[in-house]
Formats: structure tokens, sequence, C-alpha cells
């Protein structure tokens, strides 16, 4: 057993050789997880790694207890990585290592003062998966925080209206994707969509509004299919045209009407400028 006096910590830049030499102690752990490597990885490249107190920590008889994929990324990325090193611990703290549940990004963005984060990184996830034909799921927080800072009238605006952000996040996304094409436009679509009150027939918000709340092809598509159908009502409304639900097609047309309005300096604009066809799917 170790006493509290054993066990230190301090700050080391560790390079990717050092990080072999730390991984060859690394004599029992759990399963190594490539995808969570290749992520930390892509994120020590980027400038993105944040130096906390989750470092590597080894026992006073030498094991590594805890960063095995830490370092494995830092061999993955090709570069030095600041981070705490504790050496000392008892060999049992291995079994208090990783048991609580980490906090979402939801929870990590609203810790930085922002509303709705679990509403806001909900839409934009849908919006990242409409980008990436379903290869990609999810933001990590600072993409979250990032797309807050570039959209600040969208989200206000669409966070005004208490339905989008809190039913599904289709609307949602439909709406962030959407705003910057005409704020003012938008706004009004999405406030008859959502009341269904005095709507004519043919109206693209009419159509909107059976498709979501009545239409049994709502039950069956995923929600970036219900956001990319809800666009295309969105664009009918803006273009001053009509549409019905025979008609509410997924398509790439759609996707670009929206994307190409976002400023490639942008996230979102950038992650357009990388899309991935959706391609052309009937009702």
């Amino acid at each position: 057993m170790t006493t509290p006096s054993e066990v230190i910590t301090f700050s080391q830049a560790v390079t990717p050789e050092l990080a072999k030499e730390y991984l060859a102690k690394n004599t029992h752990n759990r399963p190594v997880q490539l995808a969570h490597v290749r992520a930390l990885a892509a994120d020590m490249r980027a400038g993105r790694w944040h130096n906390t107190h989750q470092g590597i920590a080894f026992s006073a008889d030498g094991v590594l207890l805890d960063g095995q994929h830490r370092l494995l990324a830092i061999i993955e990325a090709g570069t030095t990585v600041v981070m705490l090193i504790t050496m000392g611990l008892d060999p049992e703290a291995l079994f208090g290592i990783d048991i609580n549940k980490a906090r979402t990004v939801a929870q990590n963005v609203g810790l930085q003062g922002h509303q709705y984060s679990k509403a806001v990184t909900a839409w934009a996830n849908i919006v990242k998966v409409i980008f990436t034909a379903g290869t990609e799921r999810s933001w990590k927080t600072e993409d979250v925080i990032r797309i807050y800072k570039e959209n600040p009238v969208t989200i206000r605006m669409a966070t005004s209206i208490p339905d989008v952000y809190k039913r599904t996040g289709a609307i949602g996304a439909a709406y962030l994707l959407a705003g910057p094409k005409d704020q003012e436009g938008v706004h009004a679509f999405f406030k008859l969509f959502l009341s269904g009150e005095g709507l004519a027939a043919g109206s693209p918000a009419l159509t909107a509004h059976k498709y979501f709340f009545t239409s049994n092809k709502r039950d069956t598509d995923k929600r970036w299919e219900a956001a990319i159908k809800i666009l295309r009502c969105v664009q009918a409304h803006l273009d001053g045209t009509s549409v019905d639900e025979k008609h509410l097609y997924i398509s790439d047309g759609t996707v670009d009407y929206f994307g190409k309005v976002h400023s490639p300096n942008s996230l979102l604009g950038e992650a357009y400028a990388a899309r991935k066809p959706v391609n052309k799917r009937s009702p």
C-alpha cells in the first residue's frame, strides 16, 4: 500500500518515444478502443487537446493504470502533448478509474453558459448526419460551442419558438440549416408550420404540418430524413412555390439550397463543403 505522501503528480511533455516507453508498462488494462484512439489523435493534431487533471497514472510498482488511449493517440498523431503524470498510486486504484459516467457534449456546452445546450447539440448532430450521409453522428464540445458563436441569430430566433426546442431535433436541425438563408422568412415559416392554423391548401407550411404531425411516413423516417423534408417545405415557402406531401423528396438539391449559404469559414460551411451526397429518395 502507498501513502498519500508517496503519490506525486507532475506536468510533462510526452513525446511519441516516451509514450512507447510508458506503454511498455501497460501490463493489464481494458481492451483498446481504436476509434477512441483515432479521435484523440485527431484532436491532438488539430491542437484541440486540453491538458486537464486526467493524464497518465502509474501504480507504486510501476504498472500503467490510466492513459493507454492517450498514449496510443500521441503515437498515432506523431506529436508531443503536455499532460499530468501521476506516480505511486495504490495498485487497487485501478478499480476506481473510469467508473463514473462521463459528461455529455451537451452538458459541457451548458457548463459554458449556453442555453438550450441539449436541444442545440441534438440539432447540430442531425445536421452532421445530413452532411456526412450518416457516417458521422456527433460533434465535439468545441464544435458545438463554435456553432453557437457562428449562428447566434439563428439559435436565438429558433429557441424563441418553444415547439422548436421542445420537439424532436429534426425541426431544430432544419431551422439551424435554413436560418441564414432568410432569417425572417424562415422564422415565419416555422411559426406557421408548427401552429398549423389558417393555412391554405398547397401551402408548404401546411404540407410540412401534415407530414410531421399526421403522416405515416413521419413514423418511418429517420430524424435526418425528416429534417430534409421539412427543409424542402421551407425551400418552397421561400421561393413562393407550392409542394405537396407526394413530392417531399430527400435530395441533394435541398441540402445545397441551404448548405451553400453558410460561410465557408464557418464550421457548418466547412462541413457542407466536405459533404457526402444523400441521394434522391422518394417520399
